[in-house]
Formats: structure tokens, C-alpha cells, sequence
């Protein structure tokens, strides 16, 4: 195993570089509700909660395709948990299976796996990994986080790590208690790469072969910022105002962390790692910091986007990082429709 510390003192040294404006590419007005973003080279994927799937071009911002894959018949789900694009193959997971579809929505074949794996990851036809969750009864405030390798026949082969975050929510005597800001635990497949990254030490990736074999752990002292008392509340106004008013105190309570986590997602694009961190402060001139390490642990480059709005629920949905560019989602309210924006990173 090659550890690598990195002292991120030169984070805050690092010249910083601001991407610029950001493209409209796309205005949507097809019905979506907490939509999800997949991109390739030429194809442009939406989906929803509601598992309706929407296929646009790359180039011109055609509507390719609209299907539904909400059911319980072939290539049909009742629920799913992960999805993505391999090879120019969309691939979906969900209740005890997976399917495989042609970029215009056309079902190749479905595999059914044991009911035991609850988050099935595709990383190629040969390999998969079922990213459980299990909540600790011993420290009911967290959940743990197990990934483990498996086989074409989705046959576990090997634990490559374990890790435990803040969970959504405890109950204790009837009430139910929320809170507020989570940590993140999450595995991606890059190519012949398993990339699982983690915030419960702060700010850690561990970077895997497809056959399980650990190649590198980059653990950083990255330091994540303090939230204010004031913090709290704009936070809590920002991202769950209209739920508060809403929720009986009686039944309901939440705690804020003392500190936001070391990032809320990351993704991994042309071999290089991008970081999202929580805002610096939540004011209409917000912006979305990013450090950009490469598969080493080098620091590359400490960016920002700005001009997005970071306050958002499920914001991790609507958005991802491709081919160096920032794409997010907005909601236009006023005329009832989303729009897809790109931002150059570097």
C-alpha cells in the first residue's frame, strides 16, 4: 500500500482560478422533478425520481429519446439506485437487478442479482461493486458504508473498504431527529479504476484496480471550516426553510454539525480527482469551490464556479464534471423549466 499525506496548507497558498462564464446549452421542458445528470461525448442524459429518462444530443440539444422505466415488467423498476453510461451502453440498478440499454432507450437484457446487494455499481461486464449500507445499532447517529467486489455472477469476491458517515436521521423516544449536513461516502468506476472516496477523516480516497487490488490511499489533513451560528441559520434557510415551517416540533428535531465535512461529492474525470466543497458563505454571490487532484494525490489546481445556485435540494443530482467542464441544472421557475449549464474548469 502507498500512503500518500498531502499537507493542504497550500490550498489556501494555491492561486486560484476562476472558470469562465458559464453556456447555456439546453432549456428543458419536459416535466422533471429532482432530476439527474448523465453526459457522455454525444449524449446528454436526464432522468428524475419518477424514472422518466430523457436523451439529448451533445451538439444541437435534440430531444433524442423520452421512456419510462418505472414498473415491474422487463427493463422496468420500482425502484433504482444507480445508473450511468458505459461503453455507449446506459446501464440501471435497482430492485434485485440490472439492465443494459441502447443510448435511445431499447432494452439489451437485464441480470437479477441476489437480494442482499442493495447498491449495485457497474464498473464493466465482468465486474461490479454493491455499495451497502448498514446502520450501527451500537452508534445510532451513523451509518456504515461497506463496498465490496463482485464477480459477473454478482458474487461478493472481496471487501475493498469499509467507512461510516453521519446518517440522515436518528429516532429516539418517537421523535425523530434530522441533521442537517452529512457527510459523503461514495464509489465511482473510471475506466479499469475504482475510485471510493470518504469524508469520516476528513478528505480520503482509496484507489482500487477492477480486480480489488489497492493501488493507492491519498489521505489529506485538509481542515474543513467551522460553521457559524450564523452560518447555521442561513443554512437552514437556504436549504430547508419551506420544510420547517412545515414539521411539528413536537415530532421533529435536528442537529447542525459544529463543521461542514471535507467536500458533499466528488467525480473523477480524465484520470484527475474534482472535489466539491461546501460554501464558503450562502449569499447571492456564492460560489462552488473545487480542488483538483490527480490519481497521486498531487494537488492540480484549486478552482471555482461561480453564478450557481448551490442551495438546492438534492443538488448532487444536478450536476456532474465531464471532458473538464462544470454542468449543472437550474430551475426556471417562472416559466416552469430547466436549463443546462456548462462551465470550462480549466
Amino acid at each position: 500500500m502507498n500512503l500518500i499525506k498531502i499537507a493542504f496548507f497550500f490550498l489556501f497558498f494555491s492561486l486560484s482560478c476562476f472558470s469562465k462564464n458559464p453556456i447555456k446549452i439546453l432549456t428543458i421542458t419536459e416535466p422533471l422533478s429532482y432530476p439527474k445528470l448523465s453526459i457522455d461525448f454525444n449524449n446528454i442524459i436526464i432522468g428524475d425520481r419518477f424514472y422518466n429518462y430523457h436523451i439529448y444530443s451533445t451538439d444541437k440539444g435534440d430531444l433524442k429519446k423520452s421512456f419510462s422505466l418505472k414498473g415491474q415488467g422487463p427493463g422496468e423498476f420500482p425502484f433504482i439506485t444507480n445508473e450511468g453510461i458505459i461503453d455507449s451502453v446506459f446501464w440501471v440498478s435497482g430492485t434485485y437487478k440490472i439492465a443494459f440499454y441502447t443510448l435511445y432507450g431499447k432494452l439489451i437484457r437485464e441480470l437479477p442479482y441476489n437480494k442482499s446487494i442493495s447498491n449495485c455499481i457497474m464498473i464493466d461486464s465482468n465486474h461490479y461493486i454493491d455499495a451497502s449500507r448498514v446502520f450501527d445499532e451500537n452508534i445510532s447517529k451513523y451509518e456504515v458504508r461497506r463496498y465490496y467486489l463482485l464477480d459477473n455472477e454478482f458474487n461478493k469476491i472481496k471487501l475493498l473498504m469499509s467507512t461510516k458517515i453521519p446518517s440522515n436521521f436518528t429516532i429516539q423516544n418517537n421523535k425523530k431527529n434530522i441533521f442537517m449536513v452529512r457527510g459523503c461516502a461514495k464509489a465511482i468506476a473510471y475506466k479499469d479504476k475504482i475510485i471510493i472516496g470518504s469524508t469520516e477523516n476528513g478528505l480520503n480516497f482509496w484507489i482500487y484496480k477492477k480486480d480489488g487490488t489497492l493501488l493507492k490511499k491519498i489521505e489529506t489533513s485538509y481542515q474543513p471550516s467551522k460553521i457559524s451560528n450564523e452560518g447555521k441559520n442561513e443554512y437552514l434557510e437556504y436549504e430547508f426553510g419551506p420544510l420547517l415551517k412545515n414539521l411539528k416540533s413536537s415530532e421533529f428535531s435536528y442537529t447542525i454539525n459544529s463543521h461542514f465535512p471535507s467536500f458533499y461529492n466528488f467525480y473523477v474525470d480524465k484520470s484527475k480527482i474534482y472535489v466539491l466543497h461546501y460554501p464558503e458563505k450562502l449569499t447571492s454571490d456564492q460560489y462552488q469551490s473545487i480542488t483538483i487532484i490527480d490519481f497521486d494525490g498531487k494537488l492540480l489546481k484549486k478552482s471555482k464556479i461561480t453564478n450557481v445556485d448551490w442551495l438546492q435540494n438534492d443538488k448532487f443530482r444536478h450536476m456532474t464534471i465531464f471532458n473538464n467542464h462544470f454542468y449543472y441544472l437550474k430551475e426556471n421557475i417562472n416559466n416552469e423549466s430547466w436549463e443546462l449549464y456548462k462551465q470550462q474548469i480549466e
